[in-house]
């Protein structure tokens, strides 16, 4: 698997998940309107509304996928996070 990159809006939420203390994996954020042919092969996260736009064009032979849920997290007293999951 290549890099991880985001676009700056997922990037401002990762940063809140990071400051509560859930821990994501690394991830790289790009300034998409600077050439991003080097995320060629690598992960790109935006938010969806760009799926069309001319940053997924700019990507030499980029595959979309779309994922979607919510998850729910409690932060304990201690202040870890803990996800919830529901079966």
């Amino acid at each position: 698997m290549g890099k991880i990159h985001v676009h700056y809006s997922i990037g401002k939420l990762n940063k809140a998940f990071e400051e509560v203390g859930i821990v994501l994996p690394d991830y790289e954020v790009p300034d998409f309107r600077e050439s991003i042919k080097h995320v060629s092969g690598d992960i790109v996260i935006v938010p969806p509304a760009l799926l069309d736009s001319n940053v997924i064009k700019k990507i030499p032979d980029a595959a979309t996928a779309i994922c979607s849920g919510w998850m729910q997290f409690v932060v304990q007293e201690d202040g870890a996070a803990q996800m919830l999951v529901s079966r």
